[in-house]
């Protein structure tokens, strides 16, 4: 895991979920410290970091977090017919998470280092089952997607893709996250697929 010092703020919205670079996530924002997270964030043009929970609850009590995440940057807004502010993020940057503080508002401020990018290494042959596994996870899906979705060019995107759309539990998910080489990524994704194509196995018709 690579990254430079540990130099910066970063405002936190923790989640019990992984978001991995280039994947998108939908969310209701109801809590007052997170929307004005948000309207600060859309204002600035900013991002905010989302760190998965290693324990505590999302909503009102205190977590602690895992120690990477993923900043990420709004893509689309809305507001509901309850009301509620629904936002489409999207992961851009993996960060090591160091330390945390909470601000009276009771916002979580980390302080990080970035995890350095990780080279685009292409899709191989070898590696056409999985792309033919994330087509037939995409064909499950019930909202439409881009073609660059299914079908994508790098590794680590083939690899987050699949992933994310597996029961992989969230400890295990964060190890992804925290990955820089492509071929470990790849023995994480084979080992995570051969497991669930046996656990699918063993259930009775």
């Amino acid at each position: 895991m690579n990254e430079a010092p540990a130099n910066e703020e970063l405002p936190l919205f923790p989640l019990r979920v992984v978001l991995f670079p280039g994947s998108v996530l939908r969310l209701r924002i109801f809590e007052r410290r997170y929307i004005d997270l948000i309207r600060d964030s859309m204002r600035n043009g900013t991002g905010f970091g989302i760190p998965p929970i290693k324990s505590g609850n999302e909503a009102g009590t205190p977590v602690t977090p895992f120690e990477v995440g993923t900043l990420c940057s709004v893509v689309d807004w809305d507001q509901g017919q309850d009301g509620l502010l629904a936002i489409v993020v999207k992961g851009t940057r993996r960060f090591h998470l160091h330390a945390t503080r909470i601000e009276t508002g009771g916002l979580m401020i980390g302080k990080i280092s970035w995890l350095a990018s990780q080279t685009a290494v292409p899709i191989t042959p070898e590696s056409s089952d999985l792309l033919a596994l994330l087509k037939a996870l995409y064909s499950l899906d019930e909202n439409p997607v881009e073609a660059s979705e299914i079908s994508p060019q790098d590794t680590d995107q083939l690899v987050y893709r699949i992933i994310e759309r597996l029961p992989v539990p969230l400890a295990e998910q964060v190890r992804l996250l925290a990955m820089d080489s492509a071929p470990a990524q790849l023995a994480f994704c084979q080992q995570q697929v051969a497991r669930y194509v046996k656990g699918n196995s063993q259930r009775p018709n």
